[in-house]
């Protein structure tokens, strides 16, 4: 599931832009577009099957 959202041990071996530390052992793409975060969240929320969870609230201005 790591490979599929992005989650990495190594960002140089991945060609990751911008490592950002998850915690000690895993890094993330910290460069993305608001499209390829959905798409990420998507996948990690298919892969468990509770893509009918997700609920997004907007901040009011």
């Amino acid at each position: 599931m790591g490979t599929k959202i992005g989650l990495t041990k190594n960002p140089t071996e991945e060609n990751t832009r911008q490592p950002l530390a998850i915690n000690d052992t895993y890094f993330i793409e910290g460069n993305m577009d608001n499209l390829n975060k959905f798409a990420r969240i998507k996948q990690a929320l298919t892969l468990f099957d509770i893509e009918d969870e997700l609920t997004i609230k907007y901040a009011e201005n």
